[in-house]
């Protein structure tokens, strides 16, 4: 083996080397504050508190991965429906979607999350999550958006009478695209008329 074939291999397996320590890319969070390190009077920024009648705070000592907080909810009345942290979305049509957090409760199934893909304000359909535990669990919805171009995400939580008196914790929410979603079907054309059959003589 002459020089220059020892110098070309030795490029290589550099170069091979150097490859390996390259940072993995993500796809970004379109969730903002989905980690809720921005608050005021612990109601996260860039979130909002819909048929909620109970006491939402930031909680630094429930956490979970690589999370420093976590979103809890205290639930101290009896409130209509479930109480929902809700964050609204910009999307674009016939992608595929990602929706990951972490979730647990003082009481099982207090607490669920999930998402509704709208056409402006109209919903189009909607998918859940299934209900808490009492110990950090992670939960993913995954969701073609078809004609969608806006999704709602929900952290929901039980407000009935059973309810009072539990807690629920959320952490570490995020959205992403992860690719193209299912084609819009297309209108075929109507099909020619057949010729018409001359008449016999």
């Amino acid at each position: 083996m002459n020089k220059t074939t020892t110098m070309k291999h030795k490029w290589l397996a550099f170069a091979l080397f150097a490859l390996s320590f390259q940072p993995l890319t993500h796809a970004a969070n379109l969730v903002k504050n989905g980690d809720f390190s921005v608050a005021a009077n612990g109601v996260p920024a860039d979130w909002k508190l819909m048929k909620n009648v109970q006491t939402v705070a930031i909680d630094t000592t429930e956490i979970t991965g690589d999370s420093k907080q976590s979103l809890r909810v205290d639930i101290g009345k009896q409130g209509e429906g479930l109480g929902q942290i809700v964050q609204q979305i910009s999307a674009t049509p016939y992608k595929k979607y990602l929706l990951k957090f972490d979730m647990k409760s003082s009481a099982a199934g207090t607490g669920l999350g999930s998402v509704k893909l709208q056409v402006g304000k109209s919903e189009l359909s909607r998918l859940a999550t299934r209900k808490s535990t009492t110990g950090w669990q992670s939960y993913s919805v995954e969701m073609d958006s078809g004609e969608a171009n806006v999704i709602l995400v929900l952290l929901r939580y039980e407000q009935k009478p059973a309810s009072v008196g539990q807690k629920v914790w959320f952490a570490n929410v995020s959205l992403e695209q992860t690719g193209d979603g299912a084609a819009p079907a297309t209108t075929a054309a109507p099909a020619a008329p057949a010729p018409a059959t001359p008449a016999a003589p």
